[in-house]
């Protein structure tokens, strides 16, 4: 393993913490919109970027090709974790029970996916058709919870924790993507570390019900997360990792709001 790939996964630590740090930051600063913002693209888009310069557009290509699959995974870990927590009187047991349990549901998935070794979009969209909507309808449509905005107080360690959590899952995207081969890359890009690390501050600081309101516009930010990966497959090719990326991110934040206002008016989402 070279130095300059060593630095490489240095800097993709610290700029996939403070990423996904950023999220959260500003998650605290606007309430309203905070389970959007913390779903928005975080680690895929680090990853991707630096598996892209230690290991070229055309592996970052098959990298690419699982992210629709395990990205609904990660969705369905959320829809699992947020049910789980409302078990269990005591917070801690609850914390552990639901991290655990929708742990080993989206590991099962994602090892079943990465052994079928896709070579192309065909399996992995399927499998986004099929689950999407399950998720979608437990996550907003079936969750009648009343949001009520309460402002987040994150303390300095959980932002800190959250920071160290979330680098290392990027870091570790882009080393088993050269140990191990690009569906381990792809699966671990998509590890729903922005999920878990925010519900567990939330579900630590309020309750399961918080989760509940949360959870509404996840779907939202995680669609959005699995267009970024889709479009970034044509545009690294045309424009390179770094110019690819900065376009990809723009051209899907633009679909986001589209979608997100397309929904909120269709009254699914209770945002107000």
């Amino acid at each position: 393993m070279d130095v300059i790939f060593i630095i490489q996964l240095i800097a993709s630590f610290v700029c996939g913490g403070l990423l996904i740090s950023s999220y959260t930051f500003l998650a605290e600063k606007f309430p309203k919109y905070g389970g959007m913002i913390i779903s928005l693209p975080s680690t895929i888009v680090v990853s991707l970027f630096f598996i892209g310069l230690t290991q070229g557009i055309e592996f970052t290509k098959q990298v690419i090709i699982i992210v629709p699959a395990v990205g609904v995974y990660s969705m369905l870990f959320a829809v699992v974790y947020v049910n789980f927590s409302n078990l269990f009187k005591s917070k801690v047991y609850s914390m552990i029970l639901s991290s655990l349990f929708s742990f080993s549901f989206w590991f099962v998935l994602a090892i079943i996916t990465i052994s079928l070794k896709l070579t192309s979009f065909l399996y992995p969209f399927l499998i986004l058709f099929l689950f999407y909507p399950i998720a979608f309808y437990f996550l907003t449509i079936r969750n009648k919870k009343t949001r009520k905005f309460v402002k987040k107080k994150f303390t300095l360690l959980q932002l800190l924790m959250r920071m160290v959590f979330s680098g290392t899952i990027v870091l570790l995207s882009v080393l088993f993507s050269k140990l191990f081969g690009p569906f381990w890359g792809g699966a671990l890009a998509m590890f729903p570390a922005a999920y878990w690390s925010s519900l567990l501050i939330l579900h630590y600081n309020y309750n399961s019900d918080y989760l509940f309101k949360m959870g509404k516009t996840l779907p939202i930010g995680g669609l959005l997360v699995i267009c970024y990966a889709v479009i970034a497959f044509y545009l690294f090719s045309v424009f390179g990792i770094i110019l690819g990326s900065l376009i990809t991110y723009l051209i899907t934040a633009f679909i986001f709001f589209l979608f997100y206002n397309l929904i909120n008016k269709l009254g699914i989402l209770d945002i107000k």
